[in-house]
């Protein structure tokens, strides 16, 4: 166990961690790490590969890096590795290796497909990459006049449902999340281009499609800067008499292109603005920065400022300022003002005026923020948002307990804002009734009731909460008592599904979140808890200074964001080492 004597070793490992850390910064400026989720994007990437008869030169990595991650059982699972067998990951899988897999791993697939017994539902992005191989395969699409249904309307009846939720169950289907709606754009293209009509009326659909398509293409050539949606517009524009060498297929290609990675698996995602925004704030914890790391902060501070958006906040990448989110402008405002001296003009006091008006215009009517949207639906505490089994993903972008605690720790440490307020007053109350019942909360972005009680620690600390309140001393104690008898913390993935938490494996993201919010919430740095969580860490840290990734985050599905151990471990060990020799600081 960790003593005082062995503080050098400590600090020896922080700055192991903080050169890992450091190895994920680009010339750009931005940090960002390789995103690990299924089978998915591997399969629907081959599918398009051979729809649009692609000369592709790594084709075979592809296919390679698909059947290597194949169950025993012929399945494909919710994760890469051990993950069980996942319907639609595994319909898919089998469609887009139909020609190339070996004859026995085939008739394993297919004999798993037959023996299952769960449900079958198959998400739009999903159903049209195998429509598109297969047209045996029925196409469910929304109807046409889905895409011309006023946000307005979806707002009105999104306060409705937050306030009367079981009388307004049904108005989750009204107005949906910006991502399902892109989907019906494409899935609506091709569901109205495999029937012979050919009227007038069906003509001007089309071609209002088509430019709604052609309009939502990024500047790198994506849509929303994700696979997904990336691969169902180049769908649609190729049912609309688009050629591969056409400007926006040919931009979307290679776009696709540039997210596959040296092992032959695609990276669906790539949060430079959030790996960027955490990474800082890790770093901030040093408090010693040396000359190297000056720079580095000061291209990524650069970088921040450059994917600010005129809406007055972030997304989640450089291209996707058209859709600022709650969750990724809390945290780039917390960075900037932690490095606000390499700013040397008076941008970041104007940003900060924007940014705050932003996020209070974005609060939610149940006092809690959601992700992209305002005033969407109710969600029970403990349960996943809204979802469509037969439309969609998530439908609706409720108030959740982590982005609400993103939010808070922004108002209280960049603009100090504390309990007082009547905006953080509402916040709390929403916390307090979104609370499970074992003390926990569940967190949207992160697996899953260890990320959400966490997060909302720390968020509470931020705005002075008194941190001897009972509901926050049983989220404490129920944080100590999941406590794995290693001294580290874990969950298991299938948590982010489940109404209750379910104990996995420790993991170095999960012990340093648990770590920062004990530390927040006033537990002792020489606690029994804490130090365990310190050694667990110590041990599981590589010669190079590296940690083993872990299936931590969630976005869609559970994901293994590979920059997330670089980050929090540094953060808590960091955090912890000033905290034990008792040096001071200000947050900002």
């Amino acid at each position: 166990m960790v003593r005082h004597k062995n503080l050098e070793k400590i600090k020896k490992s922080i700055d192991d961690g903080k050169h890992y850390l450091l190895s994920f910064h680009h010339k750009d400026g931005c940090f960002y790490g390789e995103c690990i989720f299924n089978a998915y994007a591997n399969a629907s990437y081959l599918i398009l590969i051979d729809y649009l008869n692609l000369k592709h030169p790594r084709k075979q990595d592809i296919i390679n890096w698909l059947t290597e991650h194949q169950n025993a059982d012929g399945s494909w699972g919710d994760i890469l590795e051990n993950g069980k067998g996942n319907y639609q990951f595994t319909l898919i899988a089998t469609e887009a290796l139909r020609e190339y897999l070996q004859e026995e791993k085939l008739k394993k697939a297919k004999q798993w497909l037959m023996g299952y017994r769960g449900s079958k539902w198959i998400d739009p992005y999903t159903r049209l990459s195998i429509y598109m191989k297969n047209k045996n395969i029925e196409l469910v699409s929304p109807p046409w006049w889905f895409v011309f249904i006023p946000r307005r309307i979806g707002y009105i009846f999104g306060k409705l449902q937050m306030s009367f939720p079981k009388l307004f169950w049904w108005s989750i289907f009204i107005y949906p999340s910006t991502w399902t709606k892109n989907a019906a754009y494409s899935l609506i293209v091709a569901k109205l281009m495999s029937t012979p009509n050919k009227s007038l009326f069906k003509k001007l659909i089309l071609k209002f499609l088509k430019k709604k398509i052609l309009e939502l293409q990024l500047e790198n050539g994506s849509w929303y800067d994700l696979g997904r949606t990336t691969r169902g517009a180049i769908y649609a524009l190729s049912l609309l008499d688009y050629g591969v060498d056409s400007e926006p297929i040919k931009k979307g290609l290679h776009f696709l292109e540039s997210r596959l990675g040296a092992r032959g698996n695609i990276n669906g995602l790539r949060l430079t603005v959030w790996d960027t925004a955490l990474s800082l704030i890790a770093l901030n914890e040093l408090r010693d920065i040396s000359e190297i790391e000056n720079k580095v902060i000061e291209t990524s501070v650069d970088f921040l400022l450059k994917s600010y958006s005129n809406k007055g906040g972030w997304s989640f990448s450089y291209y996707m300022k058209n859709l600022p989110d709650n969750d990724d402008t809390s945290l780039a405002i917390l960075a900037l003002n932690k490095f606000g001296q390499y700013i040397r003009d008076n941008r970041l006091f104007l940003i900060k005026k924007q940014v705050l008006k932003f996020l209070l215009k974005m609060q939610n009517d149940d006092g809690g923020w959601g992700a992209f949207l305002k005033n969407q639906c109710y969600k029970y505490p403990g349960r996943i948002p809204p979802f469509h089994e037969e439309h969609g993903h998530e439908l609706k972008d409720p108030s959740t307990a982590d982005v609400t605690a993103h939010v808070l720790q922004a108002l209280g440490e960049v603009y100090r804002l504390d309990i007082n307020n009547r905006r953080v007053k509402k916040a709390i109350e929403f916390l307090k009734k979104d609370q499970v019942k074992d003390g926990s909360w569940w967190g949207r972005w992160g697996i899953c009731y260890i990320y959400g009680t966490t997060q909302t620690l720390i968020g509470l600390k931020a705005v002075d909460e008194n941190m001897e309140e009972e509901y926050i001393k049983k989220a404490v104690d129920w944080l100590i008592k999941n406590q794995n008898d290693d001294g580290g913390w874990g969950e298991h993935y299938t948590s982010f599904f489940s109404t209750s938490f379910i104990p996995g494996q420790s993991t170095v993201e999960h012990t340093s979140w648990a770590i920062i919010a004990l530390l927040d919430s006033g537990i002792d740095p020489n606690s029994e808890a804490i130090r365990k969580g310190i050694d667990y860490i110590l041990k599981a840290q590589k010669e190079d200074g590296s940690f083993p990734p872990s299936y931590t985050a969630a976005a869609i599905d559970p994901g293994k964001y590979e920059i997330y151990s670089a980050i929090f471990p540094l953060w808590a060990l960091s955090k912890w080492y000033r905290t034990i020799r008792g040096d001071k600081y200000e947050n900002s």
